[in-house]
């Protein structure tokens, strides 16, 4: 994992961009689409916030205390 995550960061620092090789496709950062990389435990996965849910909850009470 740390190989991939390594090739992933010296990609980017070498051309803006991250995605090459063989990798799974890094999701360009889009706030209006719930998509992100997550490395776990079992491989790469691109797909929905895991924390999203946890995330809107304390956006909203943060937001509520302004």
């Amino acid at each position: 994992m740390g190989e991939l995550a390594s090739a992933y960061w010296v990609s980017f620092a070498k051309t803006g961009d991250p995605n090459g090789g063989n990798r799974p496709q890094w999701p360009r950062h889009d706030p209006a689409v719930d998509k992100l990389i997550d490395f776990t435990n079992n491989g790469v996965v691109v797909g929905p916030d895991p924390l999203k849910a946890r995330l809107d909850l304390w956006r909203k009470v943060w937001s509520q205390g302004q």
